[in-house]
């Protein structure tokens, strides 16, 4: 963590370099940072001036886009090599991925809203895939985030993925390949004060597991720095969304992020799930390039291959094959009592054609058969609410509070 503030003296390390002149290393970093124009409109670089490259400059101020050869320029080759380091590793900025011209992103410098048709496309990613998985976690943090800390987690958690459309207090990271195959939807709220992650996945596949537990091993690095900063981080269970079991912030490299005794109670193989959740979400160490250590990745490799084929599929499965048998139950309901109203309304139609003298014996039939029909009318619009509320919740799995 690097902390700089021009009216304050201290040390700032980075590596095994010490940087003695705070207030010069503010200096420095103060214009890449800096919101402000100069009298001509362009950014306002603290009185350097850009002369070689000029179309750097331009995509710093348009695109946030900061490349090094722009550094170069204003801090001198020697200089800028180890400035730039130093920027990654304090995680403020983070790869442009596929940049033929290295540029880093400046997250700081962007909008705090996401952009135009954000929603639009998270929805077109997950229905492109067909993704039938979908893990939810909320951070509710009841007295805001420090300045520059949302920023420093989504500057980690872009290098998981290719991040795009990306803003101040949001990405969407999408994994291809060798990353594995996921989309997740990362926003901050300023006004709500919550963090919210969404990631999509298959559910015969580890791969949404193992991207939310190094976006939740950023978030519990991070908040380790912040000790008394008062929050509520809780994963939601995948199959019944309403119940939340807390995340566990003290925790060390390879262990469970979700305790045993907070695990979903309404899930009905409780024991299949609790070694689900052990085998797939655990802490996981990071560095400033990669994730995983030799060690831990062959540790959680074993896991995924647990997760994906032994206790995956059969806990979702019969979690899922029982939500789907109080669909068939409604059914036949419904086609009972349709049945039976049409029999009353058959012998009703019987008595009328024969002008019966007897009105309570054939209009206790029509009754009957109306009730019935009634009832009927009642258990299909049952059924119709429980299957729009449930496509409701896969359509707006992408929707967060912004």
């Amino acid at each position: 963590m690097i902390v700089v503030e021009k009216w304050e003296g201290g040390l700032v390390e980075y590596g095994s370099y010490v940087f003695l002149d705070v207030q010069w290393f503010a200096e420095v970093l103060d214009p890449l940072f800096s919101h402000k124009r100069n009298l001509y409109g362009s950014i306002d670089l603290g009185g350097r001036s850009v002369t070689k490259n000029v179309r750097s400059l331009r995509r710093l101020d348009n695109d946030h886009i900061f490349e090094p050869r722009l550094a170069e320029e204003l801090w001198g080759p020697d200089l800028a090599r180890h400035l730039l380091a130093a920027l990654k590793s304090a995680g403020l900025t983070f790869p442009m991925p596929n940049d033929p011209n290295e540029g880093l992103v400046i997250l700081v410098r962007m909008k705090d809203k996401p952009p135009p048709g954000y929603d639009t496309k998270l929805k077109q990613a997950i229905a492109a895939r067909k993704y039938d998985l979908k893990l939810i976690f909320h951070c509710k943090f009841r007295l805001g985030l420090p300045p520059g800390l949302i920023e420093r987690i989504l500057a980690r958690c872009c290098q998981l993925g290719h991040p795009y459309p990306f803003w101040r207090y949001g990405a969407l990271i999408s994994g291809e390949g060798g990353q594995g195959s996921f989309s997740a939807d990362l926003r901050y709220s300023d006004e709500n004060k919550l963090l919210e992650i969404v990631v999509h996945g298959g559910r015969e596949k580890v791969d949404a597991w193992a991207t939310l537990s190094k976006v939740l091993s950023v978030l519990i690095k991070m908040l380790s720095e912040y000790g008394g900063l008062p929050c509520e981080p809780q994963l939601f269970c995948p199959l019944h969304e309403e119940k939340s079991m807390p995340i566990t912030r003290n925790t060390k490299p390879g262990s469970r992020l979700v305790e045993e005794s907070d695990f979903c109670p309404l899930c009905l193989d409780r024991r299949a799930g609790i070694s689900f959740l052990a085998a797939a979400l655990q802490v996981v160490e990071f560095s400033d390039t990669c994730f995983l250590d030799e060690q831990l990745s062959k540790e959680f490799a074993e896991n995924a291959t647990k997760v994906a084929h032994k206790i995956c599929e059969p806990w979702l499965s019969s979690n899922y094959q029982n939500s789907e048998t109080r669909y068939v139950w409604y059914e036949d309901v419904k086609a009972w009592i349709l049945l039976a109203s049409e029999a009353c309304l058959t012998v009703f139609t019987a008595f009328v054609a024969k002008d019966d003298d007897d009105p309570r014996l054939w209009g206790s039939f029509l009754a009957v058969g109306m009730l019935l029909i009634l009832i009927d009318a009642v258990l299909i619009g049952v059924l119709i609410a429980k299957k729009m509320k449930k496509k409701r919740a896969d359509d707006g799995g992408g929707g967060a509070n912004v």
